[in-house]
């Protein structure tokens, strides 16, 4: 993973900073419309604007993504390096990089069975979400707990999840 030798002058700096903020929500939204490697050819090109950055934060948003487009598209080598490297990387860092890299987690352990992770990391990702006011990853986290609870057969929790996630939505 290395970085460029010389700094970026700051007004690019700042052009990047909201270039790479795009391609992390147009990426997922490519994951989502069944045009995953397009959404993978743009994590990495994210990726090389958070190297040109300079920036811990700015590579954990970069390798969250490239995780999450390696685990939809088949590559789970990939995703685990990523996702160690993020984890690496996350002392210190914004709680926007934190939020970023428990999205990442959540779409790995999706369908995995390991309900005490998910919710870990599910109560981290709702704290950090309300301590950002962001409504979309506060239902990102709730959805994942209704799922978790859902395959376990918990119909009765996974209900009343059912209810913080529409009273969640109507705050939007």
């Amino acid at each position: 993973w290395p970085l460029p030798s010389k700094p970026l002058a700051p007004d690019k700096l700042a052009l990047l900073h909201e270039a790479h903020k795009l391609m992390w929500s147009y990426g997922l939204a490519l994951a989502n419309t069944d045009k995953p490697e397009q959404a993978g050819l743009l994590s990495l090109i994210s990726m090389y604007i958070a190297q040109q950055t300079q920036g811990a934060d700015a590579l954990i948003e970069s390798l969250s993504a490239i995780a999450v487009m390696s685990q939809l598209i088949g590559l789970p080598r990939l995703q685990q390096r990523c996702q160690q490297r993020a984890r690496d990387l996350l002392p210190g860092c914004s709680l926007r990089s934190h939020q970023y890299f428990l999205i990442s987690e959540m779409v790995f352990l999706q369908g995995s069975g390991k309900l005490s992770e998910i919710l870990t990391v599910t109560e981290q990702l709702r704290r950090i979400s309300r301590e950002l006011g962001d409504t979309y990853s506060l239902t990102f986290a709730l959805i994942g707990e209704i799922r978790g609870f859902f395959e376990r057969g918990d119909l009765d929790r996974s209900a009343s999840i059912n209810t913080e996630l529409h009273h969640a939505a109507r705050q939007t």
